[in-house]
């Protein structure tokens, strides 16, 4: 995925260009490059602009809906109406948008979705854009495609990010040298003898070249050992760090941290992927992941979900500051609520270590 919050890319302002991301996003998400986009701008469509099979192979329509501000539930109920006369008839019908997630209207939504499901209809899921773009972010080429300009900003913020290494060499080589120089001044015989010799006279001298071979075998261990280290602290500090919960019921967390320079200065573009653990779906899913710093609380990502299957995932990514937030050794999930097909659980914690 690219580095930089998933937040920062900007919506598109022109409707077939929105159109085009979406099916993108789409065809990532199922895994399906089938998707067609229906008819053109001033043709009746039946309320759906992209017809497919979706990852569970259920025929799906999806009406796309570029606005600014919130999605009106009107809207969505007209264009739900509309989508009944298409054909073949749907199994499921989804409204993408451009628009940032609610939980009042996602809560509307799921009442109208449970309602139609009981009329024997159609259900309803949303898009925000949050949601399409982590699909997005996640193909290098589609995002590449739809954004070019990210690109090149992304490419020189890997350039950036990568703090400057000062290879200390040099640093151990000037203490070597200068620790022959403090003998040099504080031993008046043996050391200034052979040093004051000639080159000649110092060959012939067993005992200078003892010290000179001493000296040159621990310079070139010395040397070894630091080019050793310092490669391991230049793979250790481009790697992204990751931590996943102990408890793997009823989810699973896991939190990837990665440092990178962002406008100047350093921030930490913190992922938190949760995994439906159980054999059943999960309908809705309102919590949040706490991170700590020796029992103090540093942070937190919080999250609202709707709708994951058995064995699937979500993934929700915030920067921060590159400072006390950035160091925690410990994280709890925790579960406000959870509905699904086996009821609703309440106050679930889930513990994980970094």
């Amino acid at each position: 995925m690219p580095t930089m919050a998933n937040s920062s890319i900007p919506a598109p302002r022109e409707w077939n260009e929105f159109e085009d991301i979406v099916a993108s996003c789409l065809r990532i998400r199922w895994g399906n490059k089938n998707l067609s986009r229906i008819g053109r701008k001033g043709q009746v469509q039946h309320g759906v602009d992209i017809y497919g099979n979706d990852d569970l192979g259920r025929k799906a329509g999806v009406q796309c809906k570029l606005i600014e501000g919130k999605l009106n539930l009107k809207v969505v109920v007209s264009e739900v109406l509309k989508a009944e006369n298409f054909v073949p008839y749907l199994d499921i019908y989804y409204i993408a948008t451009t628009a940032s997630r609610d939980a009042k209207f996602q809560r509307d939504i799921r009442m109208l979705s449970e309602q139609r499901k009981i009329e024997h209809k159609f259900p309803i899921q949303m898009l925000f854009w949050e949601d399409l773009i982590q699909d997005l972010a996640t193909d290098s080429m589609e995002l590449n495609k739809h954004y070019p300009e990210l690109n090149l900003r992304t490419s020189n913020e890997k350039n950036k990010r990568r703090p400057i290494q000062v290879n200390n060499k040099i640093f151990k080589l000037f203490l070597i040298f200068s620790l022959l120089i403090l003998l040099y001044i504080w031993q008046s015989v043996l050391i200034r003898d052979v040093l004051n010799s000639s080159s000649i006279i110092l060959l012939e001298n067993l005992v200078g070249l003892i010290l000179y071979s001493i000296l040159f075998g621990f310079t070139v261990i010395v040397l070894r050992i630091s080019d050793s280290k310092f490669n391991e602290e230049i793979k250790e500090s481009h790697q992204p760090k990751i931590y996943e919960s102990k408890e793997k019921t009823p989810i699973s967390t896991k939190v990837f941290d990665d440092d990178f320079l962002y406008n100047g200065k350093w921030r930490v573009l913190r992922e938190v992927r949760i995994l439906n653990t159980t054999g059943y779906d999960i309908k809705n899913i309102v919590g949040k992941v706490i991170f700590y710093d020796k029992h103090y609380k540093v942070g937190e990502i919080s999250f609202i979900e709707d709708d994951i299957p058995s064995r699937k995932g979500i993934r929700i990514d915030k920067l921060v500051e590159h400072k006390k937030e950035e160091n925690w050794n410990e994280f709890h999930t925790e579960i406000i609520s959870m509905e699904s097909s086996k009821g609703t659980e309440k106050d679930i914690k889930i513990y994980g270590t970094g």
